[in-house]
């Protein structure tokens, strides 16, 4: 068969792999065709490579010319000028058109071509990628499809950390139309390339605003300007509660500052990002109770107050050509900020006119229930209170920012079965985009599935998924896809309840664990309404143990027996073996980390509770059992981590991941005290 790739640019036939890799020369923000022509003429590489791998016989080749012996597939997008991700199949005689509204609509299609070649990306790498059985025809559509999404503002992750990037992440999920990450300093251009809207900033202002920054007159600015930091509630304003509070945004010289110090991050290492987080301190602390700053409404109309004033202060700078390019501000709706509720006041119409947008922070909902599951104390909360937002004229689009693997569940081996409800509910909500935090980097495990339903249900909320999970397990595990499904359920069913076990909140077990100082309790294990007393926490507890221990023998059960299977006769088929011994063998490391952080967490609640109740021999044995534990998980790393604050790469061990460490040496430490063996 004998294809040919047709660009719309002139000299494509020579210039294209040329253009395809030229992202490091070209300005993304004010160089729109050269912009164009770079991806596209990425698209036509990939398109080109990838069906080379999956046809009999074929001749591809881009060209500039036609000829009548060929079939074509004409690579077009209607506006060189924008991003344009929508897209379209257009059958034509002899050939195929994927156009695009712009340059990353053209991309998305060619991906959407080779998925009907049969092609699947499940994870980053070679190792992630199903290449089809060869075959000597296209697989076409029979009539034109077209294809939209309603997601407009972001999809993809959040994350902190300087060094979390990678090449193979960005094309795995521009494969699976994600568009939405952390701008890095090594592959912006790369990103750019692939149509991703690339964000910095964050919780930015506890070190723009730290009380001991100096200011250029010398002195610090708890010095300098006491007035600048929150009244609190309740007590005097100190320097070292500064941060304890939201600062004080009826400050106009306050604004002001903050504004120039945005600015200068925007044209300075920000150089690179469509977008700028700005979001308030990260103390889950209280708004600031001046009389000026209470007439400005509640938590979220001061933030849009503030948020309204530096929008007036970067359309300024751009008029006069100090701000190089548009920049959309993200806001966050989050408890941690004070800034969950919705404003009670009218949006200021610049942000409205500007696009900026919130993010929804649900950083503490529970995934053993729907999001809308009014029987659940966690999440009736935070489905009310976007029920709320909805309620308004809210002409400021709105993103969910889901927590699927926030630090506290520190890269656990965890499934969402809830995933496909709630993005129904959010759609219905009228959500304009979705993030989650943080992407794990390496060893995805059984973590891939979700990511994989993450990419299609943030391009297409309502769509059936069980096609893609059928593909998943099919392409993924191939002979044993049965039996892992079955595995994937105990781990789904036996890690549900994660958010009571370990979230961000004062009702979790781990914080319980950490906040104790090692002692006899005076009370028992504290315990939310999903685990119910310490009788039936302990047996729920047991069961969580007994399931992935069972889904852990099964696994390595599977193992054993593939790496018995003798049926590798040629190259190919050797190929696919080492990629499922891949896949089998991350999902057992995952397993192995699981299984011993959940069972020293119930260890430890037992044994804080036979303290508690006096049980002696009880105490011992579970104490003999943690310590076993602990020696164990001293013994082996899991993935890496990245600092938020300095550049630098962290392995931390097993134990350490549960940050249960130090909760165990004060636990120690009593016992020495009272020669307790």
């Amino acid at each position: 068969m004998k294809i040919s790739i047709i660009l719309q640019f002139p000299d494509s036939e020579r210039q294209a792999y040329i253009r395809a890799f030229s992202e490091r020369q070209i300005d993304f923000f004010n160089e729109p065709e050269k912009a164009a022509r770079c991806t596209i003429s990425f698209a036509a590489v990939e398109l080109k490579e990838h069906l080379s791998q999956c046809l009999e016989n074929a001749e591809i080749a881009i060209r500039d010319a036609i000829s009548d012996d060929v079939f074509v597939i004409r690579l077009f997008a209607k506006d060189l000028t924008i991003r344009g991700e929508n897209y379209a199949l257009i059958p034509e005689d002899n050939g195929l058109r994927i156009e695009g509204d712009g340059r990353v609509g053209v991309l998305y299609g060619v991906y959407e071509l080779l998925k009907m070649q049969g092609f699947f990306w499940h994870e980053p790498g070679t190792v992630g990628t199903f290449v089809p059985e060869r075959r000597k025809n296209l697989v076409l559509p029979k009539k034109a499809v077209s294809y939209s999404t309603n997601s407009v503002v972001c999809r993809g992750f959040c994350l902190d950390g300087q060094l979390n990037e990678s090449e193979e992440l960005a094309l795995w999920m521009a494969r699976n139309r994600l568009n939405s990450y952390a701008c890095r300093p090594n592959t912006h251009a790369f990103m750019h390339k692939l149509g991703f809207i690339l964000r910095d900033g964050g919780h930015i202002f506890e070190s723009i605003l730290h009380p001991d920054h100096v200011l250029p007159s010398g002195r610090t600015i708890w010095q300098e300007h006491p007035e600048w930091y929150g009244t609190p509630e309740k007590g005097e304003k100190s320097k070292e509660r500064a941060q304890g509070t939201q600062f004080c945004v009826s400050q106009p010289d306050l604004l002001e500052y903050l504004s120039e110090t945005l600015l200068r991050h925007i044209m300075d290492e920000w150089r690179y990002a469509d977008e700028i987080s700005v979001w308030g301190f990260d103390t889950w602390g209280s708004i600031c109770h001046c009389e000026k700053c209470r007439e400005l409404g509640n938590g979220t109309d001061q933030t849009l107050h503030m948020a309204s004033y530096f929008r007036t202060y970067l359309n300024k700078a751009k008029k006069e050509g100090r701000l190089n390019r548009d920049i959309k501000m993200v806001l966050c709706a989050y408890e941690g900020t004070s800034t969950l509720l919705p404003p009670t006041k009218p949006v200021p119409q610049n942000l409205i006119d500007a696009g900026d947008y919130w993010l929804y922070a649900t950083i503490v909902r529970c995934y053993a229930h729907a999001f809308d599951d009014e029987a659940c104390s966690y999440n009736k909360n935070y489905a009310q209170v976007l029920k709320d937002w909805n309620k308004l004229d809210r002409r400021m689009p709105i993103a969910i920012l889901e927590y699927y693997n926030v630090s506290k569940f520190e890269d656990l081996p965890l499934l969402f079965s809830c995933m496909q409800r709630d993005f129904r509910f959010f759609e219905q909500n009228g959500i304009a985009g979705f993030n989650y935090m943080h992407i794990p980097m390496v060893n995805w495990g059984v973590s891939a599935l979700t990511q994989l339903l993450f990419a299609e249900l943030s391009y297409h909320p309502t769509a059936d998924t069980t096609s893609l999970i059928d593909s998943y397990f099919e392409k993924r595990y191939g002979p044993y896809k049965d039996r892992m499904r079955q595995i994937y359920a105990k781990i789904d069913g036996a890690t549900a309840h994660i958010t009571s076990w370990r979230a961000w909140k004062t009702r979790s077990i781990l914080y319980t664990l950490q906040e104790w100082n090692g002692a006899i309790p005076d009370k028992p294990l504290k315990t939310d309404e999903h685990f119910g007393t310490p009788e039936q926490f302990e047996s729920i507890g047991e069961e969580t143990i007994a399931a992935l221990s069972c889904a852990r023998t099964l696994l390595e059960e599977v193992i054993r027996e593939e790496k018995y299977n003798t049926e590798y006769s040629d190259l190919r088929k050797s190929q696919e073996r080492a990629k499922l011994l891949h896949c089998l063998n991350e999902d057992r490391r995952g397993l192995i980390y699981g299984e011993d952080t959940f069972r020293l967490m119930l260890r430890m609640g037992q044994y804080y509770n036979s303290l508690y109740n006096g049980e002696e021999q009880k105490a011992r044995c579970l104490w003999n059992e943690i310590e076993n534990l602990e020696q164990k998980m001293e013994g082996y790393y899991v993935p890496a981590t990245y600092s938020q604050d300095y550049l630098a790469l962290i392995s931390k061990d097993a134990l350490t991941r549960t940050q249960l460490r130090e909760c165990i040496a004060r636990c120690r430490r009593f016992r020495i005290e009272n020669r307790t063996k």
